[in-house]
Order: structure tokens, then C-alpha cells, then sequence
């Protein structure tokens, strides 16, 4: 394995270090005991459903795996296991071992099955999965081709109903036919930002877990398996069969309550819009074009551009070769004829992903004077700076410097140590990073105030000033211009850029020409994008804005608001969320039954014209009988 540098720490560091020592395990040790290592973690409460797993096991054309059932904390559901897996065929049971978690927690009772796993593969399953018999088979031939590499297969979704007979016999059934919902090849995008990938989808080399120490920690924003495969992967690389290989099944009613949940653990704070989005992801979708022809791809060739700080002119660049020793990359570049430069710029490779620490580049002079630099000392870099660590995410990675003009300059070295390791935290430094910076310059760059003269709101009669603002309370001023004694009829207040925010404890206050202040308090204010809290007001989409009511007849010249902003907490988000849901469900009802309203009221209609036709008939037909009579009398 190429050693690069890492977190001392970390798992991988202190297995190398453990590995340099000479205390690598014998071949004996490494020897697995079959390939694949079926891990499923239950608490024994619903053997119905784990009938039917086992049965798909069984029925796999490919026979080498082992089955780990891992009972959550509780006795009673091990001795429930124990008498299930007594039922099934030998073969089955000799395959099969069952422990308990000391905790009920997932990730707990998912690390005590991965700590006996004996397979070269690892994967977990739900008593929620029905397996096609290609399931084993699939990955194991994939593994063949490529070994040591995370391997995804498809997986469909597909509703399901479980109730209870009047005899307490518990029934289940199928609602609807399979759907293939995320059976596309991976997108790490996609993976990232939203989750597309089943845990009976995805296994692992086992050597992650085994030699490298990772284990299932509390995915917080991400599941478990999708926490897991996000960490690995900068390490492993992925190879996606494109197989189906099975169908995991969404009980009615928990089904659409964890599909929302899900979205909710997904969603990337709503400040950042599409575009900034995609360029957080966007060098990390390259990441699959690059993974087999491995990490060498990055760093190949360094370029040295030399100039001032106005630029670089054609012709002031020098590339270079780089050379990797362990975790240590190193590059030089000769300058054949000496030259004079103020500000001096190196990509230390041609892609991104990868980071650098104890950064060492060597200036030498003429004069035989060497100037060092390290991070600390750069002008500016497209990368940011986490433990130490420049991290670079944006192509091609840069390191800007400046050094004295009146110097002549012969050569520059540049060494550090570099680092692959966990992409995904780097990922969450750059968004955290991106975000902090945005919420900071959209409270210090605007506050607006859109007036409506009776041409309605326009961008041409606004105002805008910057606020006051610490990171907490925020305080606006703003005077509101005469446009030739025009009256003001509407006005809106936009406070800030961001969504996803809680405005709270804001007083509003606008001063009139006749003398009289209006004070404007939470609850008062009925038109916005947001909605009415007991704090104030919450807004989950960017650009908030609230329309204030004026006092009419009233000529209003100053405005001025104050009160406290803050990033709203994803349990208040999730609750807004269920609320809009629940206002968008009512609305609906009062909208249906307002339609079987006008139904009948239609139908009602048609019933009344078809009755006065008949009358208006009858009347016709006795008109014409009396008329017939009058004349045939004449």
C-alpha cells in the first residue's frame, strides 16, 4: 500500500506505523474464511420478515458467505434467533453465528458483527430485503476483477402493507410493483447530497475494517452505511456492477415518514443556491474518471509562474516533475537564466483532492541567501486551511507567495507531506467555510427596502443599506427618499439574503412626515415568505422578505428595525417543514371540498335544467294541443 500522509491518529496512520514496526499479521492470520460476511443486525421481534431473508440466502447460486445475526441488546430476541435458525436447512446453520450488541444503538451492534467477520467482503442487510439469487454471485465476480475496491450493485424499492387478521395473525402484502428509483450508475454528487445507495447495494473489502480500523460511527446528516461509504471511498475507490440484485421494501405509512426524514438528514443548509452547490461537489464528480489509474494521476507535473501581483506574463512559467517518496512529494524547479520576480505562484499538480502539510518552498538567491516559506506565509491559495493542512478541492491547486523584487532567483524547491484522507470532511470544512463567509457578508452588504408608488415594487425605487451586524443581533437604519411627494402605498422589507434563518425578537418601526411612529412586533405581519413563529418569524428559502402593513394616508420618510438572526436548528427546520406540509394538506382539503361543492352545485344545476326543460316541454306540447283545438274548431 503507498503510504501518504495522514492524521497521526487516524486509523490508517497508526496501522502503518504498527506495519513499519515489522508486527504485520502472518498470512495465516490474513486468510479469510469465505468470501462474503452477511452482517444483519435485528432485535428477533419480527421473524416473519427475517423467514424471508433467510430463504433468499438460501437460495443464492453462490454459497460462499457466512451469516452474522447480531441481536440488539436483548436476550429475549437472541433466544427467539436462535429457534428460528433451528428450523433451516443445516447447511444454513452451519453458516450462521449469533452474538448480542452490548447496546441497542445501530452503529454499536453494526461494529460488534464487523469485530468476528471472517469474509474478504463485508455487507449489511435489513430483515426489509428480499434478495435475487444473483445477490452473492454479483459480487464476487466483481471482486475478482477488482479487488480491494467498495462494490455497489442495484437495488429497487417497493411498498409494502403489514396488518393484523381478527385472529392476531400478523399478514403482509405487497402495494405496488418495484421501482428502480436510484438504479443508475454512482454519482458521488448525488451519494453525497441526497443518498443513493442501499446497504444491501454496497459491500466492503474487509481489510477497511479489519486492518485499517474503520468502524460504523452515528452518521448525524447521513446514515450509518451512507456515512461509512463516504469515508472510504477517497481510499478505495468504487466499482459499480450495474447488476440488480434485490428489493428492499418501504412499509406503508413508515415508508413516506422516512423518506421525509431522510431528506431532511440530507438537505445542505438551503444558503448555499444551485451553483455555489455544484461547485463544492463539482471537482468531486471527477473522482470516478480518475480511480483507475490511480492517485499518481494527481499529482504528475508542478508549473511555477513568476511575475507580480498584477499577473503573470506569457512565458513566465516553468513545469516540473514530481516526486513521490512514501508520504512525502517533492519538485524543482531550475531556472536556467536567473530572474527577478516580486510574486511568485506554484500548482503543485494538475487536479485536485488531496492535501498538504509542513509545506517547505525554498527560494534560492544568486547570493547563495535561501528564503523558506510555508503555509503560514502564502499571499493567497484557492485551497483553504484545516489542522494545519492546506486542502485543495478547486483545479488546478495553487500557492501564491511574495518575495523581494531587487533579488535574482535561480531555483525553487518545494517538499510536503501529502494526504488522501477522508475527502467528505473536507468536503463539510469547504461548505461550513463557504457558509460562514456568506453569512457574514449577506448580513454586512444588505438590507433593502422595496417601495410600491403605484407602479408597483420595483428594483428602481429601493433601498439599500448595510446593517449592523455581529453574528447575532442585527440593527438597520434607512431613510426613505421623497420621490415629488409621491405617496408610498406598499412597502417590503428583504432583512438579508440567507434562508434557513430565524428572525427573532425583531421590532420594526417606521416614522410617518405627520410626526407619528408606527412600532411593528411579531404576529403583526401576515404577507411573507416565511412563516409566523412565538419568537418572530422563519424563513427556510433564500431572499426573505415580509410585506409591512402602513398606516394609510400616511407619508412614511425613516425606517429602522432591530432584533437577533440566527441559522435555524434542523429539528425547528423539520418542524416547519411538517407544518407547511400539514397547511399544504389543508389546503388541499378545503380545496377538494370546495370541488365536490361546485360538483354538486353543478350537479344540482343540471337536475333544475333538466326539470324546467321538461316543464318548458310539457308546456309545449299543451300549447300545441290547445292551438290544434282552436283551430280544428274554426
Amino acid at each position: 500500500m503507498e503510504k501518504t500522509w495522514m492524521n497521526p491518529e487516524s486509523p490508517i496512520s497508526k496501522y502503518l506505523q504498527w506495519a513499519e514496526a515489522g508486527k504485520t499479521e502472518s498470512a495465516e492470520d490474513r486468510k479469510a474464511t469465505c468470501f462474503f460476511s452477511v452482517i444483519l443486525c435485528t432485535e428477533g421481534k419480527q421473524p416473519e420478515k427475517l423467514q424471508d431473508v433467510l430463504c433468499c440466502l438460501q437460495g443464492q447460486r453462490d454459497q460462499d458467505y457466512e451469516l452474522i445475526l447480531v441481536c440488539k441488546g436483548n436476550e429475549e430476541g437472541e433466544q427467539g434467533l436462535r429457534k428460528l435458525i433451528g428450523t433451516q436447512s443445516v447447511a444454513l446453520q452451519q453458516k450462521t453465528r449469533i452474538i448480542i450488541a452490548p447496546a441497542e444503538k445501530t452503529d454499536a451492534a453494526m461494529n460488534a458483527g464487523l469485530a468476528i467477520a471472517g469474509g474478504e467482503y463485508f455487507i449489511f442487510l435489513s430483515e426489509d430485503d428480499l434478495l435475487f439469487e444473483n445477490w452473492v454471485e454479483t459480487f464476487h465476480r466483481a471482486a475478482q476483477v477488482h479487488p480491494g475496491m467498495i462494490l455497489r450493485a442495484y437495488a429497487l424499492t417497493q411498498g409494502w402493507e403489514e396488518w393484523t387478521e381478527a385472529n392476531g395473525q400478523q399478514m403482509i402484502t405487497a402495494q405496488k410493483a418495484p421501482e428502480a428509483k436510484d438504479c443508475i450508475p454512482f454519482q458521488l454528487r448525488k451519494q453525497a447530497m441526497e443518498g443513493m445507495t442501499l446497504e444491501m447495494g454496497v459491500a466492503f473489502p474487509a481489510f477497511i475494517s479489519r486492518e485499517l480500523g474503520f468502524c460504523m460511527e452515528d452518521g448525524q446528516e447521513h446514515s450509518e452505511i451512507d456515512n461509512y461509504l463516504l469515508r472510504v471511498l477517497g481510499i478505495t475507490g468504487l466499482h459499480d456492477t450495474e447488476e440488480t440484485v434485490g428489493i428492499h421494501r418501504e412499509w406503508h405509512g413508515k415508508a413516506d415518514q422516512a423518506q421525509e426524514e431522510r431528506k431532511l438528514d440530507w438537505k445542505i443548509p438551503m444558503i448555499l443556491s444551485g451553483e455555489e452547490s455544484a461547485d463544492i461537489w463539482g471537482e468531486m464528480d471527477r473522482l470516478r474518471q480518475v480511480e483507475a489509474k490511480g492517485r499518481s494521476v494527481f499529482l504528475r507535473e508542478a508549473t511555477l509562474f513568476w511575475g507580480s501581483e498584477e499577473g503573470f506574463a506569457d512565458g513566465q512559467n516553468l513545469k516540473a516533475a514530481i516526486s513521490i517518496h512514501g508520504n512525502r512529494i517533492e519538485t524543482r524547479f531550475n531556472i536556467v537564466q536567473a530572474k527577478s520576480f516580486s510574486h511568485f505562484r506554484i500548482d503543485p499538480g494538475t487536479e485536485a483532492l488531496f492535501g498538504l502539510r509542513n509545506v517547505c518552498v525554498e527560494l534560492y538567491c544568486q547570493n547563495r541567501l535561501v528564503r523558506r516559506y510555508g503555509i503560514e506565509d502564502m499571499a493567497s491559495t484557492n485551497g483553504f486551511i484545516e489542522a494545519k493542512t492546506i486542502i485543495f478541492l478547486d483545479t488546478p491547486p495553487r500557492m501564491e507567495f511574495d518575495c523581494p523584487r531587487d533579488e535574482e532567483h535561480d531555483c525553487i524547491q518545494v517538499s510536503a507531506e501529502i494526504s488522501y484522507e477522508y475527502p467528505a470532511t473536507w468536503l463539510q470544512c469547504r461548505r461550513n467555510r463557504i457558509a460562514d463567509q456568506q453569512w457574514e457578508d449577506a448580513h454586512r452588504n444588505l438590507g433593502s427596502l422595496y417601495l410600491d408608488r403605484g407602479q408597483g415594487l420595483s428594483v428602481e425605487d429601493m433601498v439599500t443599506v448595510s446593517p449592523v451586524f455581529d453574528g447575532t443581533h442585527y440593527a438597520m437604519e434607512a431613510d426613505i427618499p421623497d420621490r415629488g411627494g409621491q405617496p408610498v402605498l406598499q412597502m417590503r422589507f428583504d432583512p438579508t439574503e440567507l434562508g434557513m434563518v430565524s428572525l427573532e425578537k425583531f421590532e420594526i418601526s417606521i416614522r410617518y412626515a405627520s410626526g407619528r411612529v408606527q412600532q411593528i412586533v411579531p404576529g403583526e405581519i401576515r404577507n411573507l415568505n416565511g412563516i409566523a413563529t412565538r419568537e418572530g418569524y422563519a424563513f427556510l428559502e433564500r431572499d426573505p422578505w415580509m410585506m409591512l402593513p402602513l398606516i394609510p394616508g400616511e407619508q412614511p420618510i425613516h425606517f429602522s428595525a432591530k432584533g437577533e438572526i440566527r441559522f435555524l436548528k434542523m429539528a425547528e427546520i423539520e418542524q416547519i417543514y411538517r407544518q407547511k406540509i400539514s397547511e399544504a394538506q389543508q389546503e388541499t382539503e378545503r380545496a377538494q371540498r370546495a370541488l365536490a361543492e361546485a360538483r354538486q352545485e353543478l350537479s344540482s344545476a343540471r337536475q333544475y335544467g333538466a326539470e324546467m326543460a321538461a316543464k318548458v316541454g310539457e308546456m309545449e306540447n299543451t300549447f300545441a294541443v290547445k292551438l290544434s283545438r282552436k283551430l280544428h274548431g274554426r
